[in-house]
């Protein structure tokens, strides 16, 4: 029986079985929550420079909370109001994979942009940019490889310097 403690309840609603039939309702509800925030990139960048960064560059995330699996559009999708050229990727993985590397796809328009590989039993990875980013392009994350022993768990992929 549920709690009515929301801090320990930790089950799903009636309707939805499994994590995977919960992702479409999660990526509706951020995309309804940023068209009422205003733009990513706006908010990115308006944030300025912060106390720990010389730069006035923002940074967005992109989140899969939870055992990774192989899934398209993984993460919310979104989409810059203008241009932006990410300075780099980073990508972090709260529990490492075991037996093979995670392999997460940020995918531009449809179209590949960049992969970023996390070997087996790494947390933290970072490559370039990848170039610019047209202005109303979608932008989505698949993950096209996870660990064979054991996926991985809490991937967050950040697009830094836009």
């Amino acid at each position: 029986m549920p709690s009515n403690n929301a801090a320990t309840d930790l089950s799903l609603p009636p309707s939805i079985s499994t994590f995977a039939a919960l992702m479409p309702a999660l990526n509706d509800r951020m995309r309804q929550i940023e068209g009422l925030t205003g733009s990513i990139a706006k908010v990115a960048t308006s944030t300025g420079p912060s106390s720990t960064s010389s730069s006035s560059a923002g940074q967005v995330v992109l989140s899969v909370p939870g055992t990774l699996g192989m899934m398209s559009n993984a993460a919310p999708l979104m989409q810059f109001a203008s241009a932006v050229t990410p300075s780099g990727l980073v990508g972090l993985v709260k529990l490492p994979s075991i037996g093979a590397a995670i392999m997460a796809q940020l995918m531009v328009g449809g179209v590949a942009y960049a992969t970023v590989t996390a070997p087996a039993g790494q947390t933290r990875v970072s490559i370039p940019g990848a170039g610019a980013i047209a202005a109303g392009a979608l932008v989505t994350l698949n993950l096209i490889s996870v660990g064979t022993t054991f996926p991985g768990s809490g991937l967050s992929v950040i697009l830094q310097g836009v």
